[in-house]
């Protein structure tokens, strides 16, 4: 067995979850285009917004179409995605960390300010001989970000492994 984890946390700190909080609030008040730009803001880098802006808008736009259509499987409905807000405020794996005895990588974005690199740190120092990589010029989701490094590194891991 080995694990993977990508921009993950073992529990949220204020300021986390505050965000989920205003992510909840802000989902129920906006309309769907406006707030998946507020998830791409915090989601992907300048720089990638800035050579993908054509794809990111036209998201936008479908997020839109999707739920004008009730197309719930490309656009969540609210009290789904109000869950999943309140599923991560509480989510608490702190009492269960040190128990992890596999290999296991952790992946993140240096620039990730939705869930920032001092979270995959602290899981990094509790289990013991986990890896951890950064990604200098990723955001939260720097997997898509830098895809061929990332599977590069996930696939040099997972052999080494």
């Amino acid at each position: 067995m080995h694990l993977h984890k990508v921009c993950t946390w073992a529990k949220c700190d204020e300021y986390a979850r505050v965000i989920f909080k205003h992510f909840a609030k802000a989902r129920a008040a906006m309309k769907p285009a406006d707030f998946v730009e507020l998830l791409q803001l915090w989601i992907w880098t300048p720089a990638y917004m800035q050579a993908n802006a054509a794809d990111l808008l036209q998201s936008q736009l479908s997020a839109t179409t999707a739920a004008k259509s009730g197309n719930d499987s490309a656009w969540m409905p609210l009290a789904a995605f109000e869950a999943q807000c309140e599923a991560c405020i509480f989510h608490d794996t702190t009492s269960e960390v040190n128990n992890i005895k596999v290999p296991t990588l952790l992946t993140v974005g240096m620039h990730d300010i939705f869930t920032p690199m001092r979270f995959s740190e602290y899981l990094h120092q509790r289990i013991e001989g986990s890896k951890l990589k950064v990604f200098s010029g990723g955001g939260h989701v720097h997997h898509w970000e830098a895809l061929e490094e990332f599977n590069q590194a996930t696939t040099h891991w997972l052999l080494e492994n």
